[in-house]
């Protein structure tokens, strides 16, 4: 009876040690890397991850990053009234003062800008198109 305790007791033990050996082993394998790339922006009032890129928002400035968060572009937007809509792979500004929507790839490039006749109020993607809902104080449109 005495030997099975000891057995027993030797099969935990040699159990338990291989348990905190793995453990162990699995700890020294994680590393946590600080990465301050894009520390240069203090304050975003809005981003996109998108298939690409990190597109940022500051409220001064839209950011094109690549995956890495290196800075491929910035449009510097210091002067301009602008709202930023991120719609699937593109970027959105629409300037309030001129009633003009400029549009970004997601790699910083200008594909159009699209003048509007009403105030936009959001823009959505749907079944692979890029929709404009527009306001008045009458009526909306789509």
């Amino acid at each position: 009876m005495k030997n099975k305790k000891y057995i027993l007791l030797g099969l935990i033990a040699i159990l338990l040690g291989l348990f905190v050996i793995i453990k162990f082993e699995e700890k020294q394998k994680k590393k946590i890397v600080f990465d301050r790339s894009i520390s240069d922006i203090y304050y975003a009032s809005d981003f996109a991850l998108t298939t690409n890129s990190i597109l940022i928002f500051d409220n001064k400035n839209l950011y094109f990053c690549d995956k890495d968060g290196s800075f491929a572009k910035v449009l510097n937007l210091k002067e301009k009234n602008v709202d930023v809509f991120f719609v699937n792979n593109y970027a959105f500004l629409y300037d309030k003062d001129i009633n003009k929507v400029y549009q970004y790839r997601d790699t910083g490039e200008y594909i159009a800008t699209i003048p509007l006749k009403e105030e936009l109020y959001n823009i959505s993607y749907k079944n692979k198109e890029i929709i404009f809902h527009l306001k008045t104080k009458d009526k909306e449109e789509l």
